[in-house]
């Protein structure tokens, strides 16, 4: 799923790779540091967290609240079919 990750002035696209009720691992060019409070946002998902890990090209982001992964997973569905689905920039 494209998301868009962002923290302060920093801001990236990048692709959730995985998703659970309390995070996801992400593949983005330029993962932020351990410890950064980021927002992430998507087609189907609006979201802040906190990065907890990350290798290479990889990280792993907690939220700060829990989320229906299946639900963001049947709304991204249904939203990636629209012509102009696309994560929203800040």
């Amino acid at each position: 799923m494209a998301s868009v990750i962002s923290s302060g002035d920093y801001q990236v696209f990048g692709v959730i790779e995985d998703i659970s009720r309390h995070g996801a691992k992400l593949v983005t060019e330029y993962p932020e540091r351990l410890g950064r409070r980021v927002a992430i946002r998507g087609v189907a998902l609006d979201v802040a967290g906190t990065i907890m890990w990350r290798s290479g090209d990889r990280c792993g982001i907690r939220f700060d609240a829990p989320i229906d992964p299946v639900e963001v997973a049947r709304r991204n569905a249904l939203l990636q079919s629209e012509p102009h689905a696309m994560p929203r920039a800040l």
